[in-house]
């Protein structure tokens, strides 16, 4: 599936998975609470 043009919506306190981006760490998921939420645009 390509993640182009995909979107989504977190609302402020919301609880998610978050995981580490860093390929030297380990590959493990956290429980995470959204603290704040921000609007951008991603241009190719």
């Amino acid at each position: 599936m390509n993640s182009r043009g995909m979107k989504f919506k977190f609302h402020k306190g919301e609880k998610v998975l978050c995981f580490e981006p860093d390929p030297t760490k380990a590959k493990v998921l956290y429980d995470a609470k959204v603290s704040r939420t921000a609007r951008y645009i991603v241009s190719s």
